[in-house]
Formats: C-alpha cells, sequence, structure tokens
C-alpha cells in the first residue's frame, strides 16, 4: 500500500471519528464505573450535565468532609480518569490534538467548541463535557481566564513563554504603529516570530484581551477608545466611524443598544446632548450628525454658503453653490436656494449667479429670519 493511499485512509478515519465525537457520552462512560463519592465529586467539580460548576464547601458539606479533603478526592479522580481515557479513548485524544496542531499548536477555547462540538450540542453542560475531556488530555495545557488572557488550550510542546514573548512582540507593533493595523501589516513586521504558522500568531491573538478585532477585521489595543470604547462620546464616534456616512442621532443610539459594548443601556436624549457637547462631531442635517475629521463644515446654512462663495472668489452659479453645500451639509436643496434668494448677504449678479454682498447682517429682519427658519425646518 502506498504512504499517500494509507494517509488518505487515516484522515478519513480521523475525520469519522471526529464527526462522532461526542465529549458528553464519553465522560458519563468514564465515570460510570467510579464509585459514588468519587463521581459525585468529579461530577459536580466539572459540571457534567450542569450549566455551573459546583464549589469544594457544597461538596464538603454534603460528605461532611473539609475543602482540602475534597481537593484531593478531585485530584485523585483526575488522574485516574486520565488514564482510563487514554486507554480506551485513545483515537478520540489523537485526533482533538491533531485538530490543535492543525491550527497552529494554541487556540482559544471558543474557537476549539466552534471546531469539535456542533452547534446543537454547544449547551453549557457540553463545553463542561469538553472541558473535562481536555484537562485529562495528557499532551495539552490549559489556558486559563484571566485579566489579559480568555480561556484557551495548548499543546505542551508549546511553552506559555512562547506565547507569552509571541504577544508583546505583537503589543510592541501595534503600538508603535498608533493606529489599527491589518494582520498582514503585523505578520511582515514580525520576522522573528515566522518559525510559527500565521495560524499561531492569529490565534494567540484571539487569546489576548491587550488586542482587539474590529469589525472590518484590523487590530487595535484595548485600551484604545477608537477600538474599545468606554464611555457614551467614544462610542458615537466608534459608530459613526464604522458607519463611513453621517447618521441620525436616533440611529446612533440604536446601533449602540445593538452594539456588543458592555450592555449598559444609552437613551436617545444622553446620545444627542454628547454630540452636541463634543467638536469631534457636527451636525450637518436635522438631527444628522457627522464626524468633524470627513471634512463636514459646522454652522447653519447661510454660513457654510457664505464659506463657499468666500473660498471661490467669484461669482457661482446656483448649481455649483448647491453642490458645495451638499458635501458638507445634509439638507434640501431648496432650502439652499432659498438661503441664496433672502439672505441678504447674498447678490443676484446674473442668471442663477449669485456672489456675497458685504453687508450689515444685523440688518436681516424678523420676517427674514421667520421665514428662513420655517424653510430649514421642513
Amino acid at each position: 500500500m502506498s504512504n499517500s493511499l494509507l494517509q488518505s485512509i487515516l484522515e478519513h478515519d480521523a475525520e469519522k471519528i471526529k464527526a462522532n465525537f461526542n465529549p458528553s457520552e464519553i465522560m458519563r462512560d468514564l465515570v460510570s464505573g467510579l464509585e459514588e463519592k468519587a463521581r459525585t465529586v468529579i461530577s459536580s467539580r466539572a459540571g457534567l450535565g450542569l450549566d455551573k460548576k459546583v464549589t469544594l464547601s457544597s461538596i464538603g458539606d454534603k460528605f461532611h468532609l473539609s475543602r482540602e479533603r475534597i481537593r484531593q478526592i478531585e485530584r485523585d479522580v483526575m488522574n485516574k480518569l486520565s488514564d482510563k481515557l487514554h486507554e480506551k479513548y485513545r483515537s478520540e485524544t489523537q485526533v482533538v490534538i491533531s485538530s490543535i496542531d492543525k491550527e497552529g499548536g494554541v487556540i482559544s477555547e471558543n474557537g476549539l467548541v466552534t471546531i469539535l462540538l456542533p452547534a446543537e450540542h454547544r449547551s453549557t453542560a457540553d463545553v463542561n463535557s469538553l472541558r473535562l475531556f481536555l484537562r485529562l488530555t495528557k499532551d495539552l495545557i490549559e489556558i486559563k481566564e484571566s485579566k489579559t488572557m480568555r480561556a484557551g488550550w495548548v499543546l505542551k510542546v508549546v511553552s506559555k513563554s512562547t506565547i507569552d514573548q509571541s504577544l508583546q512582540k505583537l503589543l510592541e507593533i501595534i503600538q508603535e504603529t498608533g493606529s489599527v493595523v491589518e494582520f498582514e501589516l503585523l505578520w511582515d513586521n514580525s520576522e522573528d516570530l515566522h518559525k510559527f504558522p500565521q495560524t499561531f500568531l492569529k490565534h494567540i491573538i484571539s487569546l489576548s484581551k491587550d488586542i482587539i478585532e474590529t469589525t472590518d477585521h484590523k487590530y487595535g489595543l484595548s485600551t484604545w477608545p477608537t477600538v474599545n470604547p468606554k464611555n457614551v462620546r467614544d462610542k458615537i464616534y466608534y459608530i459613526l466611524n464604522e458607519s463611513g456616512k453621517p447618521l441620525h442621532f436616533t440611529e446612533i443610539a440604536k446601533r449602540i443598544g445593538g452594539s456588543s459594548f458592555d450592555g449598559k443601556k444609552i437613551v436617545q436624549p444622553t446620545v444627542h446632548n454628547e454630540l452636541i457637547a463634543d467638536n469631534r462631531f457636527v451636525l450637518v442635517g436635522r438631527g444628522i450628525y457627522a464626524l468633524t475629521q470627513w471634512g463636514y463644515a459646522p454652522g447653519t446654512v447661510e454660513e457654510v454658503i457664505e464659506d463657499v462663495l468666500k473660498k471661490a472668489k467669484r461669482p457661482m452659479t446656483t448649481d455649483e453653490i448647491v453642490e458645495e453645500v451638499l458635501k458638507s451639509r445634509q439638507v434640501k436643496k431648496n432650502t439652499i436656494i432659498i438661503n441664496l434668494q433672502i439672505k441678504p448677504q447674498f447678490i443676484k449678479v446674473g442668471r442663477k449667479l449669485y456672489s456675497l454682498n458685504e453687508i450689515d447682517k444685523s440688518s436681516v429682519t424678523k420676517e427674514v429670519k421667520a421665514v428662513l427658519k420655517a424653510t430649514e425646518a421642513r
């Protein structure tokens, strides 16, 4: 039999084992042979068939034993089950190890759940069974949830220090860049990490709580408000920057509420007040706001028209003025035309041709102001 044919058969067998992989059934089988106290301790501590784990104290109270004695029983049972797992389910453990190896030797727990468990078997109890299976697998090391790291798993051949050093290098690159970066830039600027596959770097990034992946698949630091906003103003900036276009304040509030920032309830008036108070945002229409960095001009329609004519330093046609104003304001064309026709600082110098008429603005009558206000409110 040729090596290629043998490899094909082995891969087919591995895929079949992976497709039928059911850690809940495996764990039930393994613990069924334990005596009652040991079975209760391990099942309660691992959360087998449960939505959450049971504390050492609770189990100790049930059996009138100390927390340390329960911990010792748990440790002894884990060692016994690990031997039993590798003896009876060797193929399954190798398939799991192979799956992690294909991902670069390290992967977040969420990522591993996605790979190993079908969507219909991802309940808390199912994940608890998988987690116990992984803890019993001798060639794996658990990365526990912490302030800086998410839960994950790594092959023993990959040291924890290697992960820490690699992450530190990536953090330095992002910090020096000063803005969100694509993965390709991280890869190109970390030649000393090229001894690892790209999947390795992508997975250690997913483990880090210090690095955030944006919705457009770029990476930034979790301390940056433009990447991981904490207050309302930064959330507004994030939403507008992500949209790439002006939005009504009610839509901004809606998108903040539907985001995965921190779950805090946001009300529309609060969003509106923050938009008004922060010069990063500019009103470009009725209740519609844009980012100042996009080049939108603040002020009334009248002031924008003035600015357009001043910059042109020549008379402009109505169409030209309308086109320029609409670049910085979201208003109706008719509003611009009425401003041109009524406002005394604009003078008609030809057919549909306007220029600035230097006058005292304070002389504008109340009647004229009222007409313009009503027009802009439509």
